[in-house]
């Protein structure tokens, strides 16, 4: 799984993104809590709007992602 601080910027998400292979970041805070994500297709959207990229990402996350806990696949 590919994670990353709440505080990261725009810019330092952007640049991991383009290493990971999946092109989804799961964005956590300090307790390891997932707060939300974002994609590479919520990236590409940004860049048709004006936005400040040194903002945290969490300005631009989807703060209510579809989460299954582990347990729940072997249902």
């Amino acid at each position: 799984m590919n994670t990353i601080n709440i505080n990261t910027s725009i810019q330092k998400s952007i640049k991991i993104m383009n290493k990971v292979e999946n092109k989804i970041l799961v964005i956590i805070d300090n307790k390891k809590i997932i707060k939300g994500v974002i994609t590479d297709g919520d990236i590409r959207r940004l860049f048709l709007k004006k936005i400040d990229y040194t903002k945290n990402i969490s300005s631009i996350m989807n703060k209510k992602p579809f989460v299954i806990k582990e347990y729940e696949l072997n249902k």
